[in-house]
């Protein structure tokens, strides 16, 4: 005699189906988890992607904005002037110069590749003009305006050394700029001091 429990076999039915709806429902969870990752991460590699673009086209207008390297061309003291009014023997004035000019025909090549030990030149050059400022002037040119010009030449040396690291190399090319306009002011004041034969009036 076979006896059929219909009771267990419907609930063992009904545990069955509820799985499966579980796990149907479950299913579409993650298909829809999926879908959203996905769509996430379309999103997020563009987005990378545009970014790289933009990046290099604003390295690419950057270099594009100093191909044509512009800066303050040093003034240089004719020999006949330095000899007629000692600068000859003004041996510190001179290695700030020499330095000067070494600078500015570094500067095109660093901007571009980043070539030259600029960090090496700007201390050798402020070490030069510290002993010049040191120094004992020539008479004519024992002047506080010429002091103090070389004052702000020292000074521009020291602020493009702090920011060589930080700055972009445009911004860069200004504080170079600067170092040689002050050098020039500086032949410039005494230039006028000998073509005046006065104390120079800021």
């Amino acid at each position: 005699m076979i006896t059929i429990n219909v009771r267990n076999d419907l609930l063992i039915i009904y545990i069955l189906n509820d799985k499966s709806i579980k796990y149907r429902r479950f299913k579409i969870n993650m298909n829809k988890f999926f879908k959203y990752l996905l769509f996430s991460l379309l999103i997020l590699f563009f987005s990378c992607k545009q970014n790289q673009e933009n990046d290099s086209l604003d390295l690419n207008n950057g270099l594009s904005e100093i191909s044509d390297i512009i800066y303050t061309v040093p003034v240089i003291l004719s020999q006949e002037f330095k000899d007629d009014n000692k600068i000859s023997e003004w041996s510190n004035y001179n290695l700030v110069e020499s330095n000067i000019l070494v600078l500015a025909n570094t500067i095109a090549s660093y901007i571009r590749n980043d070539e030259g030990d600029i960090e090496n030149q700007l201390n050798t050059l402020e070490k030069y003009l510290i002993n010049l400022r040191r120094s004992e002037y020539p008479e004519i040119f024992n002047a506080p305006e010429l002091v103090s010009r070389f004052k702000l030449l020292n000074v521009q040396i020291t602020n493009t050394k702090i920011v060589l690291n930080e700055f972009n190399k445009i911004d860069l090319l200004n504080e170079f700029d600067k170092i040689f306009q002050y050098f020039n002011n500086c032949n410039n004041i005494m230039k006028y001091i000998v073509e005046n034969k006065s104390i120079v009036i800021d």
